[in-house]
């Protein structure tokens, strides 16, 4: 009968959730496309990828984006056109990821923000572009009709690393963060997200640098050890100095070999 043997494989997965680093100094390059329709109120909007983009988040390729004038920014899905920013997990994006670099109330009709709207901007040369996704908006609250929220979405071609920029935070009782939600979720449900900012003031300033990025390969529980050398790479399970044919069985988690003969 064949020999069973078990036995402990080195195996490592990516951090499940982002984990952010802030900086200081962060700046928005000027000029940028604006995206159609997006000069509005509680609306959502495609936009367009740079063309041959790739880019992961929560490790899923992003093909699609959609952008909220109320902060969000949804991966292949629609983004949510909720006013009301909530704790999240929110109740917006569905079963898509969704980057909240500052989810609030803002108003970019033409009437209300002179020169509002979300804008698009790509910088650099494949293989290694940023792609920008700027808003410039009011608070529907605000008296002004000039932009005083200014931020940005930077993805990064052939990265998982997402980052927010904040370069205009706000007036009054909207000021710093003080009505707005940050951070990351994988769904609208589940424990896949990341909060770094609810209603709190002071969790955006100008000038602030978020830095989202999902931790390096992790071990699982074993012997094994993580990226350890197996103790006997030729698969010699008899000892015999030779190579054995082996199966492995899932449903069991065995391996069936047939041992070599001298």
């Amino acid at each position: 009968s064949p020999l069973v043997k078990n036995f402990s494989l080195p195996v490592g997965l990516q951090g499940l959730n982002y984990v952010e680093t802030l900086a200081t100094g962060g700046t928005i390059p000027a000029g940028g496309t604006l995206v159609a329709g997006s000069t509005a109120d509680d609306a959502a909007v495609a936009v367009t990828l740079p063309a041959g983009w790739s880019s992961t988040v929560y490790g899923t390729p992003v093909t699609s984006l959609s952008a909220s004038t109320n902060g969000m920014l949804t991966v292949n899905g629609a983004a949510g056109t909720a006013f009301t920013n909530t704790a999240l997990p929110g109740a917006v994006g569905g079963a898509s990821p969704t980057l909240f670099p500052s989810w609030d109330d803002y108003d970019m009709d033409p009437a209300d923000t002179v020169g509002g709207g979300i804008y698009v901007n790509t910088v650099g040369t494949a293989p290694n572009r940023e792609f920008y996704v700027e808003w410039r908006a009011t608070h529907f609250s605000d008296a002004t009709t000039a932009i005083n929220t200014n931020f940005a979405v930077l993805l990064t071609e052939g990265s998982d690393v997402v980052k927010y920029v904040h370069v205009l935070t706000g007036v009054g009782a909207n000021v710093d963060g003080t009505s707005a939600t940050t951070g990351i979720q994988a769904a609208s449900t589940g424990t896949q997200f990341t909060q770094t900012s609810f209603n709190t003031a002071g969790g955006t300033v100008v000038g602030r640098i978020r830095t989202l990025t999902r931790p390096a390969g992790q071990c699982t529980p074993g012997t094994g050890g993580c990226n350890a050398a197996p103790d006997n790479p030729r698969a010699d399970f008899d000892g015999d100095g030779k190579s054995d044919l082996s199966v492995f069985r899932p449903a069991e988690g065995n391996w069936y070999l047939n041992r070599s003969t001298a």
